[in-house]
C-alpha cells in the first residue's frame, strides 16, 4: 500500500513523519524498524534536527537513497544479481574511454566517436591532462546514463534491443551519436556489463531491466518504508515505488507548493469551495494528482495545520479519486 503526504512546508512534513515512526526506546523496532528513503544528505542532516527536536533523539533508523534502498533490497534478496549504480557505470566507462581502439571501429559511429580524441587533448596530449579529462567525461556520461533509467526507461529499451529508428543519426549530432554508441559498448549485448557479469558469475542489470524481467517479486522490504522530500517522481522510479508498494506500507513525504505545481496537471479555472458547505470527505472530486496517477487509486484527507503568517482561514477536507493502476493507495494532505 502507498500513501502520499503532502504539504506546501516542509516542518509539516517532518512533523507527519515523526508521527508515523515508532516512538524512541520501542524495543520492537529496535533492529526491525521502519526504512528512511532520504534523496539527498543536506535533507538527511535537516531531517535529523526536526525528528531530534520533535522526538527528543534522532536516529536508529536505516536510511538510503532512492537508488540505494533498490540496491539494498536486491542484494538481500538476489545475491547473483547487482543492480547497476552510477558508480558502475563510471568505472567501465573509463575503461571505455581508456581503449585506443575505440575510435577506429568500423561501424557508422566510427565518425562521430573520433570526437571523442579530440576532446580528450584538449588540454594537452600529457598523459596527466588526458586522464584528467578522461575521468571527467566518464563522470559526466555517468550521471547522464544513470539518470536515464529512471528519467528515459523505454529510450533505453530501445537501445538495448537495438531499435536504430529510436538511435539519433551520426550526421545530426556528432555527440548524441557518441552517447549512443558508449551505451551501447556498455550495456548493449555482448557489452562491459555482460562480459563483467559473466566473469564474476553475477548479472549486472539496470533498475528498468531488473523491473521489466519481474524479479523484483523476489524483494522482502520492512513492514514500513517511509521515503521523505521525493520532489520529483520520474517513470522509473514510479515504476520501481508501485512496484514496492505492493509488498510493504509505502509512505512518501512530498513537498507541493500546491496543487498546480505539477508540471502535468493541466490548470483550469474553478470555483473556490465554500466556508459555509465544506466537501464532505466522501464525496469524490475531479482534482487528479499526477504524483500518485500511475501506482494506483488514491484516497485524499486533508488536515488543516497551522496557517502561515497572513492566513486566517484553512481549505475545506477533500476526497479524490485517480484512475487505479496498481496497488491501493491512499494519500494525506496538509493544508495550509
Amino acid at each position: 500500500m502507498i500513501r502520499l503526504c503532502y504539504s506546501n512546508r516542509m516542518e509539516e512534513l517532518a512533523a507527519a513523519l515523526g508521527e508515523a515512526l515508532p516512538a524512541p526506546g520501542d524495543a520492537a523496532s529496535l533492529f526491525d524498524g521502519p526504512w528512511l528513503v532520504i534523496p539527498g544528505r543536506p535533507l538527511e542532516l535537516y531531517l535529523d534536527i526536526e525528528l531530534a527536536r520533535r522526538r527528543g533523539v534522532s536516529g536508529g533508523f536505516p536510511t538510503f537513497t532512492p537508488a540505494g534502498l533498490f540496491a539494498r533490497l536486491t542484494a538481500d534478496a538476489l545475491p547473483d544479481v547487482a543492480l547497476i549504480e552510477r558508480g558502475h557505470i563510471v568505472t567501465e566507462l573509463v575503461a571505455v574511454l581508456s581503449d585506443p581502439n575505440l575510435a577506429h571501429a568500423g561501424d557508422d559511429h566510427a565518425a562521430a566517436l573520433r570526437v571523442l580524441g579530440d576532446h580528450l587533448t584538449a588540454a594537452g596530449r600529457a598523459p596527466a591532462a588526458v586522464d584528467r579529462r578522461r575521468v571527467d567525461l566518464a563522470r559526466h556520461l555517468g550521471a547522464l546514463f544513470d539518470e536515464w533509467t529512471m528519467t528515459r526507461p523505454e529510450l533505453l529499451a530501445a537501445w538495448r534491443a537495438g531499435d536504430r529508428a529510436e538511435r539519433p543519426r551520426p550526421t545530426t549530432d556528432a555527440w548524441r551519436t557518441v552517447e549512443t554508441a558508449l551505451f551501447a559498448a556498455l550495456f548493449g549485448p555482448g557489452g562491459r556489463f555482460d562480459r563483467r557479469g559473466a566473469a564474476e558469475a553475477r548479472r549486472y542489470l539496470t533498475l528498468d531491466r531488473f523491473l521489466a524481467e519481474g524479479l523484483d517479486r523476489s524483494w522482502r522490504p520492512p513492514d514500513a518504508v517511509h521515503a521523505f522530500g521525493l520532489g520529483r517522481v520520474t517513470p522509473g522510479l514510479q515504476l520501481a515505488l508501485a512496484r514496492l508498494g505492493t509488498r510493504t506500507r509505502l509512505c512518501i513525504y512530498a513537498l507541493n507548493p500546491c496543487q498546480e505545481f505539477w508540471e502535468d496537471l493541466p490548470t483550469r479555472p474553478r470555483p473556490l469551495p465554500s466556508p459555509s458547505s465544506p466537501s464532505s470527505p466522501s464525496s469524490p472530486s475531479s482534482l487528479s494528482y499526477p504524483a500518485c496517477s500511475g501506482v494506483g487509486s488514491v484516497a485524499v484527507h486533508r488536515h488543516a495545520a497551522t496557517p502561515p503568517r497572513g492566513h486566517t482561514a484553512t481549505r475545506p477536507h477533500r476526497h479524490a479519486a485517480t484512475p487505479p493502476l496498481g496497488s491501493a493507495t491512499s494519500m494525506h494532505g496538509i493544508a495550509t
